[in-house]
């Protein structure tokens, strides 16, 4: 059971909403902060039992949705002008020049995987973007990358690369004799939520 007195000896009076400690007043409040690191604030995500909600918690839990509601509309309504406040320049040069060619570029958030992979360049002096370009093929489960694609190669020309070139890998052998039936399709990266996949 919790202690209804301070750590100074005197009677509490106030319950640290972070850890639960009790304290008698103001100076004990904050030497209970500086000697535990606590930041004296409520972990708005943690579990309550149903039968320590009351209207306080059901508040916090109100205004904490409505922060991450009001999160998500702002960043719905965020516009590449207000994107180079986040990343770095040279991602956010790459972003308006994509942006140019009518082209709405996603740069995810650092630390994913795909950003970690992704080696898609931009070549300031030629106003060039050079891709990540990624091609599977489905049906065999295989998938080859190509680097530094430039934004002037089509697609039909890498496909013949792979298929027609001298380095043509054993598994895509199969290929060469139904290259006039093969479709390419492209991935749209995230797909909206009520797309078929």
């Amino acid at each position: 059971m919790m202690s209804s007195f301070c750590e100074c000896g005197k009677p509490s009076k106030y319950t640290c909403p972070s850890c639960s400690a009790r304290t008698c007043s103001l100076d004990c409040v904050r030497l209970h902060k500086k000697n535990t690191g606590c930041t004296g604030k409520r972990d708005r995500t943690s579990f309550l039992a149903i039968d320590q909600l009351n209207d306080t918690s059901l508040a916090s839990d109100l205004r904490f949705l409505e922060d991450t509601k009001s999160v998500i509309e702002s960043a719905k309504h965020d516009t590449t002008d207000n994107v180079h406040k986040r990343i770095p320049s040279h991602l956010y040069q790459l972003v308006t020049l994509a942006k140019s060619q009518g082209i709405h570029l996603l740069i995810l958030p650092q630390g994913m995987e795909r950003r970690m992979i992704n080696t898609t360049t931009l070549n300031s002096k030629l106003k060039q973007i050079n891709w990540h370009v990624e091609i599977e093929f489905s049906d065999i489960k295989h998938v080859v990358v190509k680097e530094k694609v430039s934004d002037s190669t089509k697609l039909d020309a890498i496909l013949n690369e792979l298929l027609d070139g001298p380095k043509c890998e054993a598994q895509l052998q199969a290929y060469r004799a139904q290259r006039a039936s093969l479709k390419l399709f492209l991935a749209v990266i995230p797909l909206p939520v009520c797309s078929p996949k």
